[in-house]
């Protein structure tokens, strides 16, 4: 295993429609990743071994460039092409794999104070390849616990009221929240009788978390891989693990399958796979399904002049009530992990 640092990294899959590639630099044992090690100013094409070229990548953020791919072409390979620096690399030319659907998305909860497990679950008959990668995007919607009609709010440093209608986005009862998958998700039949995928854990969610209170939904996509791109990210997802760097330290199998064709003897990493994608979700109705547990939260309520004294910041239930005082997480659904008031386009409840 030899030490790297600074050295390239280009990851990403190749499919339909859009591709993403990130490129950044290795870091050491002893470093942090930063944004520095981002890689900006590539130029990133997809090729296809018929003489198309896709691109260039239009620069995200984060090291992230996206590529409108179009459709795959029966018959044809394709690769992936970046110059930077002065120096190109290529990806090796691969045909595309034919996904296969995903069967469901299920859940898994023991009893009560157990842990929710959203799963996948899946199969292929075809036998097209035993090994499959999976990410996912999740949405859940988040209620405060009290509904305040009023909150005093400091704004160019001047106390301001500002009133909150339920029946409009003014209010901060009602809120969303986003997140997706952070890890490799893995999974080989390779040892299997059958290519079945039964009960593939993607995420472990506690029962007092706020994802399940209200309405939860995932959309999970899944790709089916080569055994040499799988070997790649297990082997990559295990040297973060054991080292909590991102390839702090570098066995030969973690160099891929791209090459710098300016400079052949220049190290770079990272494997390009080329798949086609299929997509699955699920809402979940925490509440009503059992999955939810709700915590104890403490709110109290007080008054100015109360003995407590002012614990929080200023709420008004009701007009004619008089001011009332607890903490802002009691009444501020954005307060929650990730929670906002951009409700996605396609949710289903009334709330806004």
């Amino acid at each position: 295993m030899a030490e790297v640092e600074g050295i390239l990294v280009i990851e990403g899959t190749i499919i339909p429609d859009s591709t993403e590639i990130k490129i950044s630099r290795s870091i050491g044992l002893s470093d942090f990743f930063n944004d520095q090690h981002y890689v900006s100013g590539a130029e990133v094409y997809v090729e296809g071994s018929d003489g198309q070229r896709f691109g260039p990548g239009e620069w995200t953020d984060k090291g992230n460039y996206l590529v409108k791919t179009g459709d795959f072409m029966q018959g044809v390979d394709y690769r992936l092409s970046v110059q930077y620096d002065g120096e190109l690399y290529y990806s090796d030319f691969l045909s595309p794999i034919s996904t296969t659907p995903v069967d469901s998305i299920s859940w898994i909860k023991r009893g009560e104070g157990k842990s929710v497990f959203i799963c996948v679950n899946t199969h292929d008959p075809e036998d097209r390849t035993s090994y499959y990668r999976w990410t996912y995007v999740e949405y859940w919607e988040v209620h405060a616990r009290i509904f305040a009609y009023t909150t005093f709010e400091i704004i160019d440093n001047k106390e301001v009221e500002v009133n909150h209608r339920m029946s409009t986005p003014d209010n901060i009862h009602n809120c969303f929240a986003r997140d997706s998958s952070k890890t490799l998700l893995l999974a080989s039949t390779e040892k299997f009788s059958e290519n079945i995928i039964s009960e593939k854990r993607l995420i472990e969610i506690e029962p007092t978390d706020d994802r399940l209170s209200v309405l939860y939904y995932m959309e999970v996509s899944q790709m089916q891989i080569r055994k040499e791109a799988y070997d790649y990210f297990y082997n990559l997802q295990k040297n973060v693990d054991q080292t909590a760097g991102l390839f702090s330290s570098m066995p030969s199998e973690m160099i891929g399958n791209i090459h710098c064709e300016t400079d052949p003897d220049k190290t770079v990493i990272g494997f390009i796979e080329v798949t086609t994608v299929q997509k699955a979700e699920r809402y979940i109705d925490g509440y009503a399904e059992n999955l939810y547990e709700r915590p104890f939260l403490s709110c109290p309520i007080t008054t100015p002049f109360s003995e407590e004294g002012t614990i929080g910041e200023l709420y008004m239930r009701d007009r004619t009530d008089g001011d009332k005082y607890t903490y802002r997480r009691c009444f501020d659904c954005r307060t929650s992990y990730n929670a906002s008031k951009n409700k996605p386009w396609f949710w289903p409840t009334s709330a806004l």
